[in-house]
Parts: C-alpha cells; structure tokens; sequence
C-alpha cells in the first residue's frame, strides 16, 4: 500500500520531479475481508498524495501484478462492498492524489489539491487473475481491478495541463483512462495521446 519512486505517501506537495526508473508491485496475496485491497495507491512518483502535484514527469514503467484470489462474500455479508478488487488505484505519476476526505467531495479547483503540468511518458500495466470474485448478493464479479490512470488512478484533486502517452495495460480492471480512472473533481486542458488496452 502506498508505493512510489519518491514517495509513498505525502499530506503536503510534490514538486520539479522526474522519475526515470521502474516501480514493481507483485505478490499473490488472497484477498480478505481483513486485506480488502492486497495492492493500493501506486504511482510512478508518489503512491498518494494529498497536496499539490505540479511539474513532474514519470518516464518509468509502472508495473503492478497480484495474481491472489479474490474473496469470495457470503449472501449473509452485508457489510462487504469491495466486489473483489485485487489492485486498486495505478497511476504514471500519482496512485491517489487530492485530500481523501470525503466531505471535501465537491468538484471545485483547488478544493482538494491539483495536480498539475505533470507528464507520464511510461507504461502501465495491471495484471489481475482471471478468477471471478463473488459480491454479498452472490453475482459474479469479473474486475479485480479498479482505477488506472496515465497520470493518476484515483484523483480529489483537480487535473490541469498534464499529458499522458504512455501505454496502459489493464486486464480484467475497470475505471481505465488515459489521464485519470476515477476523477473526483473537474479536469481542463489535459490530453492523451497513448493507446490503452482493457480485457
């Protein structure tokens, strides 16, 4: 949880930074209801953070696998919501980024943080097993993963003049996106140029 090539997790900002190296997150580690996520918050450069991002560049290879089993939910297990999501929020420069409170849910610049001017000319990959998890209704769940991003998987805070070319690879995942897989907040001027592929 929370990995990065700078940081792993920061509450204040992140600034003027390359990354040129490669960031690798594998295991097989089953999923529980007391492991809800066995990999969460990965980034090229920072796996969360809650400040500002602005003027970095990731250039690595951002590569994520966790071939575990997904839990399984009993009908009788209504607290659990998690649909068996095995590796959630993979991004090129950030794995969460913005303040994660979710009173501070309304999407207004600045609001939680931006992450701006930021560039990712790497790769990202997601690798998930093809075994299905099942919810507490008792469906089949076929994505055990979830928000992956060119430059953030899963953002609070608003998105401003980043650019993404990289490739991302994501099998069995959803919320797949070329700049950011779960978006919080508003996003202008952001571009992309990459190819994506999503099974």
């Amino acid at each position: 949880e929370n990995v990065g090539m700078l940081v792993g997790y920061s509450a204040g900002s992140v600034e003027n930074c390359t990354n040129n190296g490669k960031v690798t997150v594998s295991h097989a580690m089953d999923q529980t209801k007391s492991i809800v996520f066995p990999i969460k918050n990965v980034g090229g450069l920072a796996g969360v953070c809650e400040g500002n991002v602005s003027s970095c560049t990731n250039n690595g290879f951002v590569s994520v696998s966790e071939t575990g089993v997904p839990y399984k939910a009993g009908k009788d297990e209504a607290d659990w919501d998690d649909q068996s999501i095995l590796a959630i929020n993979i991004g090129g420069i950030v794995g969460s980024a913005g303040a994660l409170d979710s009173s501070l849910d309304k999407a207004t610049s600045g609001a939680h943080g931006f992450v701006s001017g930021c560039a990712n000319t790497g790769n990202v990959s997601v690798d998930t097993p093809q075994t299905n998890g099942i919810d507490r209704f008792g469906n089949v769940v076929y994505s055990q993963g979830s928000n992956v991003g060119g430059i953030a998987g899963y953002s609070r805070a608003s998105i401003d003049s980043c650019y993404n070319s990289g490739y991302l690879s994501a099998n069995h995942t959803t919320g797949v996106a070329g700049i950011v897989g779960s978006l919080r907040a508003k996003t202008t001027t952001s571009s992309y140029h990459g190819n994506f592929s999503q099974e």
